[in-house]
């Protein structure tokens, strides 16, 4: 889209990496736009339609050690208190890794894991057993199916004239039974209707009168190369040897044994119906129970993958690898354990001079955060949107994910939405929570815990983004879950979203709505020197930066005798 100029990357989430570099700040009089340049240059072509700024100053980080403990009676007190300040509270990610020297633990979280695998061993194969089993009753059912096709019987979808608004579990099951006594004529004239006596005749030549030796119709037809036609002709009624003689025009010894196979083959259908009728029920009955048996033994080790999915280990990724190979804290002959956590704190950001606001519409309307513009540049680009990163993504994902971060879903409207469609400014702030245990020789144990706080002020496009990658990351063990049990998630059988076409085919609007190149307006501030730095950054350092890192300081008992 000609965008991203300067430094380049590879394909991946423009927010996918909002960590600071505090020597390259690329603009001191608006603070650090973090250190790739991607962001900045997406805020120079397109002011108005896109914010994502963090102050230089408004990144810090505390670090605190104790006894075992300490740096947890932290962490969770100042989780609960910055949720009653009104933040939303998400975990991010996490992992952790344990020494073998730290016997104890390691051996707790090893043998954890080898339970976990061989309760998911157990499942899977559970599963596939009742699935192969499905698949052999399914294969019975397709046949028993067939003959009672032949038969006359259909489905209740080919049976009605008019399709139901919402359709019935069983739409597509054979009707064996009339609904209730009185339809049972009509019933039974219809089946007359779709009866197929050439195929049930085939059937009998080939499946049974086969197996009846040198009598069969097969082995004769050499005497007469006509048989199995005529026999083909003769119908219900042909119980009678000159009837039969002289309606096919044949010898009286060839008749005899067409007589003879039409009242076997009549005798064959009042035995073999009632017989595959009773079956396919029966069968019917078996399906629904392996089918459920499938799903509940998918849905019990759906648990187990996912708390053994949920164990991550540093070393499991490529970055945890490296960074263990120079960690001063984890030595390999020293007893410790590390771990990472990454938390996700955010509320809508309130401007001081709301309504002085002229490079902005929020003074008039509030701005639409999952707009095309959105669509096109932060979610479904190939080298910098959310797709970049989780290609999997399709458009009816990422609307059913949308309307749950606003709300709009039923499973949503039980808690609080995530974010708000009348606030156009939101602040999130990343911490990181670095926690490292060390038990030494003589039995003395001490935990280090590291907190940074990272604060960013976001349009609400961008936050809808960035949370979007939150929930992409969530659906993942579920995607990661179905995966391991051969199950295809609903949400990833749709498209890609595609842009509109528009004749015009401009890049910004006025807020008046009228299209122009030469315009750099939009819904949100534009004005990145002058009003971002008073207006913006100042009273979010004010108001929520400086909050947040004092209350840290306060349970660290920084100052305190």
């Amino acid at each position: 889209m000609g965008l991203l100029k300067g430094k380049a990357k590879e394909k991946s989430f423009l927010l996918g990496d909002l960590s600071r570099e505090w020597f390259s700040v690329a603009d001191p009089s608006i603070g650090d736009w973090f250190s790739d340049g991607r962001i900045k240059n997406m805020l120079d072509e397109n002011r108005g339609k896109f914010f994502c700024i963090a102050a230089g100053n408004q990144y810090g980080s505390l670090d605190f050690t104790g006894p075992p403990g300490a740096t947890t009676k932290i962490y969770f007190p100042f989780c609960f208190w910055v949720r009653r300040q009104g933040f939303k509270t998400e975990i991010f990610d996490e992992s952790f890794e344990v020494t073998p020297m730290h016997s104890a633990y390691y051996q707790l979280t090893s043998k954890q894991k080898e339970d976990l695998e061989a309760k998911i061993k157990a499942g899977i194969a559970s599963a596939a057993q009742s699935v192969s089993d499905f698949e052999l009753l399914s294969h019975d059912e397709r046949k028993y199916r067939e003959f009672l096709r032949y038969y006359g019987y259909r489905t209740k979808r080919e049976s009605i004239k008019k399709k139901p608004e919402t359709e019935p579990d069983d739409f597509d099951e054979l009707v064996l039974d009339p609904e209730n006594t009185e339809e049972k004529e009509k019933f039974e004239k219809e089946i007359e209707k779709h009866r197929d006596y050439h195929a049930l005749k085939a059937f009998f030549i080939d499946q049974v009168d086969a197996n009846t030796g040198n009598d069969a119709l097969r082995q004769i037809v050499q005497r007469w190369p006509t048989i199995i036609t005529d026999f083909m002709k003769i119908t219900d009624d042909h119980l009678d040897l000159e009837k039969i003689r002289k309606d096919l025009k044949i010898s009286k010894a060839e008749a005899v044994v067409l007589l003879t196979k039409n009242k076997l083959f009549q005798e064959w259908k009042r035995m073999f119906f009632p017989e595959v009728k009773n079956r396919y029920e029966r069968i019917k009955q078996l399906l629904k129970s392996r089918k459920k048996s499938v799903e509940e033994y998918r849905e019990w080790v759906k648990p187990y993958i996912a708390k053994h999915r949920l164990i991550k280990e540093a070393l499991s990724s490529s970055g945890g690898r490296m960074s263990r190979v120079s960690n001063f804290a984890l030595i390999a002959g020293q007893a410790g354990s590390s771990s990472l956590t990454t938390l996700f704190c955010w509320k809508p950001f309130q401007v001081q001079e709301y309504y002085v606001s002229p490079g902005e519409i929020s003074t008039y309307t509030p701005a639409n955060a999952y707009d095309d513009w959105t669509k096109e540049n932060l979610i479904w680009d190939e080298d910098h949107g959310l797709a970049a990163t989780y290609p999997w993504i399709t458009e009816k994902w990422v609307d059913s994910q949308v309307d749950a971060i606003f709300g709009k879903t039923e499973h949503a409207r039980q808690g609080d939405p995530w974010m708000w469609e009348k606030r156009n400014y939101y602040t999130l702030i990343i911490i990181e929570f670095m926690k490292n245990n060390l038990r030494f020789p003589d039995g003395l144990e001490i935990e280090d815990g590291i907190f940074n706080l990272n604060a960013i002020l976001m349009s609400s496009n961008a936050m809808l983004a960035k949370l979007l990658e939150l929930k992409a990351k969530q659906f993942e063990l579920e995607k990661y879950v179905d995966e391991m049990l051969g199950i295809k998630s609903d949400f990833l059988k749709g498209e890609k979203w595609k842009p509109k076409k528009n004749w015009l085919d401009f890049n910004l609007k006025l807020p008046i709505n009228i299209p122009s190149k030469f315009s750099r307006f939009g819904p949100y501030e534009n004005s990145l020197n002058d009003r971002v730095t008073k207006g913006y950054l100042t009273p979010m350092a004010r108001y929520v930066y400086v909050p947040l890192a004092s209350k840290l300081l306060d349970l660290a008992g920084w100052g305190k005798a």
